[in-house]
């Protein structure tokens, strides 16, 4: 074979194989309201955790020094730190919340769409 031929076409590379579709997804069901989707038990639970770290705060920052030195908080800005960790306190509960919700609905939808792939599936096979 002389130097400058060429040795012929490159070789072909494989073409992928197609997977089977079974139509459109299936559509979603609407979407139930975040605050009904959590139980009552649930609820006491938040309530009882934020109740309980209130009564934390409290007693963190009302505590007054027992010798009575200069080291106390101030009630004003004992109040306002407080005020200012239960509402950091409220964030971290809804974001809590959110996500079990979060799970909770693609929970869902994962459900819905393997049963709608099981019965297409079976409704294939017949």
């Amino acid at each position: 074979m002389p130097v400058n031929a060429s040795p012929g076409p490159p070789p072909r590379l494989p073409t992928p194989v197609r997977q089977p579709s079974f139509g459109t997804p299936p559509a979603r069901l609407p979407r139930a309201s975040p605050r009904a989707s959590l139980t009552p038990d649930l609820d006491k639970e938040i309530g009882a955790l934020r109740a309980q770290r209130r009564d934390d705060l409290r007693a963190f920052y009302l505590v007054t020094d027992k010798n009575g030195g200069s080291t106390s908080i101030p009630p004003y800005f004992a109040l306002k730190s407080a005020l200012m960790e239960l509402s950091d306190a409220e964030v971290e509960l809804d974001a809590a919340r959110a996500r079990a919700e979060s799970v909770e609905e693609s929970l869902l939808r994962i459900q819905e769409d393997a049963f709608t792939f099981t019965a297409a599936a079976a409704a294939a096979e017949t």
